[in-house]
């Protein structure tokens, strides 16, 4: 029978197994999620569907959820909504600032959404 230090010991090293295995599956679900966003990403800057007028390139995306709020400034806290994007619009990115888009619509207004892929979607023709 094992003494009552030596039980203490052996829970402990239970313990910290169970809690090492559960940090590598934190970590790998976290590393997993940030290379598909970086695989979205590089899509975006692959996705080169529209020109302007000097024949440059411009990527374009489209939005995947029913609808997407267009904000006057990068950031969902406190910033003006100024559109909503609907399911299947397409629009040209002009810029990227910290996890946010420039997008021009087709009617020349612009504005920032999100670059999550949880709401857009490169477009590929």
């Amino acid at each position: 029978m094992l003494r009552r230090d030596e039980q203490f010991v052996k829970g402990l090293s239970r313990a910290a197994l169970w809690a090492g295995l559960f940090l590598v599956i934190i970590w790998l679900s976290l590393s997993w999620s940030r290379e598909n966003r970086d695989a979205v990403r590089i899509s975006l800057e692959e996705s080169t569907q529209s020109v302007d007028a000097t024949g440059t390139k411009k990527p374009r995306v489209k939005v995947i959820v029913d609808s997407l709020n267009l904000r006057s400034e990068p950031g969902a806290d406190g910033r003006q909504v100024v559109g909503t994007l609907k399911k299947g619009e397409v629009v040209e990115i002009l810029s990227k600032k910290l996890g946010w888009l420039q997008v021009e619509l087709d009617d020349g207004r612009t504005g920032y959404v999100t670059d999550s892929p949880q709401y857009i979607s490169a477009v590929d023709e």
